[in-house]
């Protein structure tokens, strides 16, 4: 009788302590919710306003800063405001900028010459850049100057709008959402513990690694689209894949195979061609859109096509922060499940 009466107050004790851990899943889970809503309405009503009227980001860089401001000035005043200009502290920094996609031209302005030199990236978006190097040209000619263009990332001839990115990341995403939802919801049916977790995360990897493989050959010489390094490529398609997989781990480990629905949200929408760096977006959309997965993935891809990866880390380093804590909560779910969803082991054990 003693004996069943220590048994049953250690159960009590073990049901005690398995509720407060799920307490505190549930609180952790409410937080994250809550951050995810911020950034998705952020990223949402950002990319679903009217940014025609804003008109695109342009640069003015220039020796004499009092000129540069002039000429700012006189753009900002256009009938329509067709763009929004702004003063570069230097060249460099306004070259600097335009890669990152914070700009979608920069005219850099020579008072002792009669022509000026207009620097675009189509890449990062070829509708705002056509449309700024127009006003641009249309601006110089009215004031008796020549305007020379030059594209520091001209677009592929397989990639006309700088999509394709976009469109890649889009589908890494899916098939590493799918493969984790498929065995997402057959862990959480069995709540397996961590041995068999950690193998159906390794078959996870190693079905990103070869989603990665082939996702960069079918775009590098399956259609010919872009024209890059295969094996960079490849490695930057296996890192959205496995950010996908284990956010949608993590996912089904908190709310059930339902909860997979979240990163499908986060995932499919901001992975596409909305993802793309645009510089007339208001500037917290932008800032938003780059931090979640699949804006850091095209970055990340666009860096391997068009600027031999000289920019790698900050979009690598995002989708490194989401693989890292996606990969927290995929584990602290397990033990939950442990906890409280596995009997007690019985005395023979």
């Amino acid at each position: 009788m003693a004996n069943e009466g220590g048994a049953g107050e250690g159960s009590a004790q073990r049901t005690g302590r398995g509720g407060l851990w799920y307490v505190a899943v549930l609180l952790a889970a409410a937080v994250v919710v809550l951050a995810i809503q911020a950034l998705l309405t952020i990223a949402y009503v950002g990319l679903s306003g009217d940014h025609a009227g804003r008109g695109p980001k342009v640069l003015v860089a220039s020796a004499d800063r009092d000129v540069a401001g002039g000429i700012a000035n006189r753009m900002n005043a256009l009938d329509g405001h067709p763009l929004r200009a702004f003063v570069a502290s230097d060249r460099t920094a306004a070259e600097s900028d335009l890669a990152d996609g914070d700009a979608s031209a920069v005219l850099v302005f020579t008072p002792d010459q009669a022509s000026d030199a207009i620097l675009t990236d189509s890449a990062a978006d070829a509708a705002d850049v056509a449309a700024s190097t127009a006003i641009l040209r249309a601006d110089e000619a009215a004031q008796g100057r020549a305007a020379a263009v030059r594209d520091v990332a001209p677009t592929q001839p397989g990639d006309p709008r700088g999509q394709v990115s976009g469109y890649l990341v889009l589908c890494q995403s899916v098939s590493g959402f799918v493969i984790a939802a498929a065995l997402g919801a057959w862990l959480h049916g069995r709540r397996t513990g961590f041995s068999r977790l950690r193998r159906t995360l390794l078959a996870a990897i190693v079905f990103s690694l070869g989603s990665g493989a082939f996702g960069a050959w079918l775009v590098v010489s399956g259609t010919r689209s872009l024209s890059a390094p295969w094996l960079p490529l490849a490695l930057a398609c296996a890192l959205v894949a496995g950010v996908s997989a284990v956010l949608t781990f993590a996912a089904i480990g908190v709310f059930g195979p339902g909860g997979a629905v979240l990163p499908a949200l986060m995932l499919a929408t901001f992975s596409g061609p909305y993802a793309a760096s645009d510089a007339s977006l208001p500037a917290i959309t932008r800032a938003v859109v780059h931090q979640l997965p699949g804006g850091a993935g095209v970055d990340l891809v666009r860096d391997v096509v068009y600027f031999h990866r000289d920019h790698v880390l900050r979009p690598a380093g995002t989708l490194g922060w989401w693989l890292l804590g996606g990969l927290l909560v995929m584990f602290l779910a397990g033990a939950n499940a442990r906890r409280v969803g596995d009997p007690p082991p019985g005395p023979a054990q």
